[in-house]
C-alpha cells in the first residue's frame, strides 16, 4: 500500500512537471505576450473591421487613410499602450491588421472594375497607382511576402495593365498612323496596314489575349474602328499626294507625257483602295470617287495648258 502511494505521488509530480514544461514551451513559441487592449486600440480595430465590410463596388482609400491617421496619432500621443513597449507593439499590430484588411479589399475592388465593362479612366488611374504603392509598402515593411497569394494577386493586376497598355498603345499608333512621302514612285505602305488590321482582328477574336481586358467595351469599340482609321489614313495620303502634284503639269511637254508620268500612276493608286483588306469599309466607293474627281480637275487643267 505504501508503494502504491509513493507511485501515485511520483505520477502526480511527473504530471505537474510535464504540464509546467508544456506551458513554458507554449509561451516561448507564441512570441511576445499580446499587450492588453484599451479604448483606443479597440476603436481602431472596430474601424478596421468596418473597412473589411466595405462594398467592392467603390474604393475606400479615404477611410484607409483615416484609420492610418488614427493609428499614427494615437501612437504619437502614447495612447495605444501603458508603456513605450506596448505602444510600439500595438502600432505595428494595428498597421499590419490595416494593411492586410485594406489590401484584400482593394484587390476585390480592382477586380470589380476589371469584371465590368466601363473601365472608367479615373478608376484605372487609381488602381494603377494604388497597387504599386501597396506592393512597395508591403515589401519595405515586410507585411507582404514575395510570391504570397496577395503578392500574386497584385501581380495579376500588373499583368492586366500590361495587356491593357499594349492594346491601347497599338490602337493609338493605328489612329495616329500617317505617311508623307509623296514621290510619284512611292506608294502608301499597305503591308503595314494589312498587318495592323489583321492584328486588330486577332485581338477581337482572341479576347485581347486577356479575359479581363476583353471586358472593356471602349477598347473593343476602338479595336473595331482600326480598319476604318487606317483606311482613312490611306485616303488622306492620296488626297495630300494629289495636292502635292497640283500644278506640276506645267513641267510636262504634252498631255500624253503628263498622263503617263503623273495622272496614270496616281489613278492606279486610287484604284488600289478597292482591295480585300478594305472591303468592310462602307464608304470606300465614295472616297474613290472624291479622289478621282479631284485628280480629274487637275487633268482638265493640264489638258487646256497643253492644248
Amino acid at each position: 500500500m505504501k508503494k502504491i502511494k509513493i507511485l501515485l505521488t511520483l505520477i502526480v509530480v511527473a504530471t505537474i512537471t510535464v504540464a509546467i514544461i508544456w506551458g513554458l514551451v507554449k509561451v516561448s513559441n507564441s512570441g511576445e505576450i499580446q499587450a492588453p487592449k484599451n479604448q483606443f486600440t479597440r476603436n481602431i480595430e472596430t474601424k478596421i473591421n468596418s473597412l473589411k465590410k466595405m462594398p467592392e463596388s467603390s474604393f475606400c482609400e479615404n477611410f484607409h487613410k483615416e484609420i492610418k491617421y488614427y493609428i499614427e496619432d494615437d501612437y504619437s500621443n502614447k495612447r495605444l499602450g501603458s508603456n513605450q513597449s506596448e505602444n510600439d507593439q500595438w502600432k505595428n499590430n494595428l498597421l499590419n491588421q490595416l494593411y492586410a484588411a485594406y489590401t484584400e479589399k482593394f484587390i476585390k475592388q480592382a477586380f470589380y472594375v476589371f469584371n465590368g465593362s466601363e473601365w472608367e479612366l479615373i478608376k484605372l488611374k487609381f488602381i494603377l497607382s494604388e497597387y504599386q504603392v501597396l506592393q512597395r509598402e508591403g515589401y519595405k515593411t515586410g507585411m507582404l511576402k514575395k510570391n504570397s497569394i496577395t503578392d500574386e494577386q497584385l501581380n495579376q493586376i500588373r499583368n492586366v495593365f500590361a495587356k491593357y497598355d499594349k492594346v491601347t498603345n497599338f490602337i493609338n499608333s493605328c489612329n495616329a498612323f500617317s505617311f508623307s512621302n509623296y514621290d510619284i514612285n512611292t506608294k502608301f505602305p499597305i503591308s503595314i496596314i494589312e498587318k495592323n488590321i489583321n492584328l486588330s482582328d486577332e485581338y477581337l477574336k482572341n479576347n485581347s489575349k486577356n479575359n479581363y481586358v476583353n471586358n472593356c467595351l471602349r477598347l473593343k469599340k476602338n479595336l473595331g474602328e482600326v480598319p476604318q482609321k487606317l483606311f482613312y489614313a490611306n485616303v488622306k495620303y492620296l488626297d495630300n499626294k494629289i495636292t502635292h502634284w497640283n500644278g506640276k503639269y506645267v513641267n510636262y511637254n504634252s498631255q500624253k507625257e503628263y498622263n503617263d508620268e503623273l495622272f496614270s500612276p496616281l489613278t492606279d493608286e486610287i484604284n488600289e483602295l478597292d482591295r480585300d483588306i478594305y472591303k468592310r469599309i462602307k464608304t470606300i466607293d465614295d472616297e474613290i470617287t472624291k479622289l478621282k474627281d479631284k485628280l480629274n480637275i487637275e487633268s482638265s487643267a493640264a489638258y487646256y495648258h497643253n492644248y
